[in-house]
């Protein structure tokens, strides 16, 4: 009965953490899946276990790619972390961090496969916000006639606008660093 009751509690964390989380044997089947996951296929949990990635993702690429990390776990006992990116039916791009590591025997042989994977989908559109602004910043320092330069806590130089060297001839780099 307490066996029991633990089971329970360690399936109610697992179904509500905010990861995908699985653990599979050696010949890469689920024998382990969380409600996340569960629901990132598209099925019920059930069908996944003693099935095989290959059997439920659309994307055979991401799977092979998973797949090769696995195997290299393996390998070498090491764990290996990577990044999948799919495009849901609604169009809306999602994105993955995917930590995956060997579960091993007590005698210290990898005899499976654990994963973790984390929606970064937030993480990767603020990047991309960031990247455009930093953009629209560079070109208006660029197309403006005054010089625009940043400095450091100490008062030294770290950026300057390309339009410095066209005034004055002075190289960028030898400005750099200095108050």
């Amino acid at each position: 009965e307490a066996l029991r009751a633990s089971e329970n509690r360690l399936a109610a964390i697992f179904d509500n953490m905010p990861y995908r989380f699985s653990l599979k044997d050696r010949e890469g089947r689920y024998e382990m899946v969380n409600q996340p996951l569960a629901d990132w296929y598209g099925v019920p949990a059930e069908e996944l276990i003693g099935k095989q990635i290959i059997e439920f993702s659309n994307l055979p690429q991401i799977a092979a790619r998973l797949a090769a990390i696995e195997q290299r776990i393996f390998e070498t006992g090491e764990a290996g972390t990577t990044e999948v990116s799919r495009t849901e039916a609604d169009g809306q791009q999602v994105h993955m961090f995917v930590l995956k590591f060997p579960v091993c025997a007590d005698d210290g042989a990898v005899n499976g496969i654990g994963t973790f994977a984390i929606d970064i989908t937030g993480q990767k559109q603020t990047e991309e916000a960031l990247r455009k602004s930093e953009g629209r910043l560079r070109d208006f320092a660029e197309a403006a006639s005054d010089w625009f330069w940043e400095t450091d806590e100490e008062h030294r130089i770290v950026s300057l606008s390309d339009r410095f060297t066209s005034a004055t001839g002075i190289p960028i780099d030898w400005v750099l660093g200095k108050t």
